[in-house]
Order: C-alpha cells, then sequence, then structure tokens
C-alpha cells in the first residue's frame, strides 16, 4: 500500500482522472473487449464516446442475457 501512495505522489496534479483509474483497473478481458468494440484503443477516444460505446454495450448485453452452463 505504501508502494501506491508512493507512486501517487510523483504524479502531476491533475493527471490521474477517475477514467483512467477505471481504465487500468480493468482485467486484461474487459479491457480487450472495450478495445476491441472501439474499434482500437478505448484510450484514444474522447471521454464522451467512450462512455456513449460502454452505455451502448450495457444495454446490448441487458437484452441478451448470458447464460452460462456448467458441464459434468
Amino acid at each position: 500500500m505504501d508502494h501506491a501512495f508512493s507512486w501517487l505522489d510523483l504524479q502531476t496534479l491533475g493527471s490521474i482522472t477517475t477514467w483512467n483509474i477505471f481504465y487500468n483497473g480493468l482485467d486484461a478481458n474487459s479491457r480487450s473487449s472495450l478495445d476491441g468494440a472501439a474499434g482500437g484503443v478505448l484510450m484514444n477516444r474522447t471521454y464522451e464516446d467512450a462512455y456513449e460505446l460502454i452505455e451502448n454495450m450495457v444495454m446490448n448485453s441487458c437484452k441478451w442475457p448470458n447464460v452460462q452452463f456448467a458441464y459434468g
């Protein structure tokens, strides 16, 4: 935990946004899915475009529930 605070203290004020924390906090599969849906790296899009893309993905997943089957 101390390393995280040390790293945070070294950052320029305002350089770390909630958006960066959200994106970098995703696991590799989620980040890859978002980047693929964005047609490249999601972070290269504007905040508004990225928000709309994520909102559309959420709406689509609500329409098509994810059913998982257990085999065995």
